[in-house]
């Protein structure tokens, strides 16, 4: 089997896992971690549901990097970040600051130096 069909495989799976995430994620909660719970008792349910949480969180994560992705492949986040260094309007004109107003969303972010 070659690499690249393995590479699609996992690639679809792990799409198919986050688009059907919530189904999922609602059986396991419910169904699943009741088995668990007349299985194991109360302290097995609660051992699965933080083990849902914390895939929960990954998928998330793979969600937001998934969305990100397809922003920055398609040009929708082009107008999102834009590095400007704003020190004083003397040294923009008026064209390029209404620009800035129209196309920046302005964030501040504070980088601490070592």
């Amino acid at each position: 089997m070659s690499l690249g069909l393995i590479l699609v495989a996992v690639a679809v799976g792990v799409g198919l896992l986050v688009a059907f995430w919530d189904k999922i994620r609602e059986w396991l909660t419910g169904v699943v971690a009741d088995f668990i719970e007349s299985t194991f008792g109360a302290q097995g349910r609660a051992y699965f549901t933080a083990a849902v949480v914390a895939v929960d969180k990954v998928i998330i994560g793979a969600r937001e990097a998934i969305r990100k992705v397809v922003n920055v492949r398609f040009g929708k986040m082009d107008k999102l970040y834009k590095l400007q260094e704003f020190d004083s309007i003397a040294n923009y004109t008026k064209e390029e600051l209404d620009e800035i107003d129209k196309n920046v969303v302005l964030t501040q972010t504070f980088v601490q130096q070592s």
